[in-house]
């Protein structure tokens, strides 16, 4: 094998006939930008190197700050009014939680608030076991460090 051109080299023109007459394909070739230029000022090339991932992170901050504006000034907007419809329906519950004015969202969030033990049975459960799975850990850092008790004015065992 000889390498003729290798990636990143001018191909003169001799070069491109061989490869021609040696019928080698698919020959191609392409520009590679180092700066880009707009309105007078020049920024490195990796200013292109965008991801999609990137544009809808964009896109979605700029949504938010719309939401954000419209609701502080109280004009409502197609990105403010998901949150205008959450913040009155806040509003209408702690009404009814604080009056004698009840429906059946108060009623649950009532029922919530005076026995909340009894909505989460299953993270009831888990918590013991998490506990003691951390303690656990916690005993073992300490013993791990046994040797350094004494480095900042601790008593050491040794």
């Amino acid at each position: 094998r000889v390498h003729m051109i290798k990636e990143g080299e001018k191909v003169t023109d001799s070069a491109a006939a061989l490869l021609q007459k040696l019928n080698i394909r698919p020959f191609s070739y392409a520009l590679k930008g180092q700066v880009v230029y707009d309105n007078g000022e020049v920024f490195d090339a990796a200013v292109l190197d965008i991801s999609e991932q990137d544009l809808v992170n964009k896109i979605l901050f700029g949504a938010r700050a719309v939401a954000a504006l419209g609701l502080e000034v109280g004009l409502p907007t197609r990105a403010s009014v998901v949150h205008s419809v959450n913040n009155a329906y806040k509003a209408v519950l702690s009404i009814g939680l604080g009056t004698a004015y009840k429906f059946a969202a108060v009623k649950k969030f009532e029922d919530f608030l005076a026995n909340p033990g009894a909505f989460a049975p299953a993270a009831a459960s888990a918590a013991p076991a998490a506990a003691a799975a951390v303690e656990e850990e916690e005993e073992e850092e300490e013993e791990s460090v046994g040797g350094a008790a004494g480095m900042f004015g601790g008593s050491s065992s040794s």
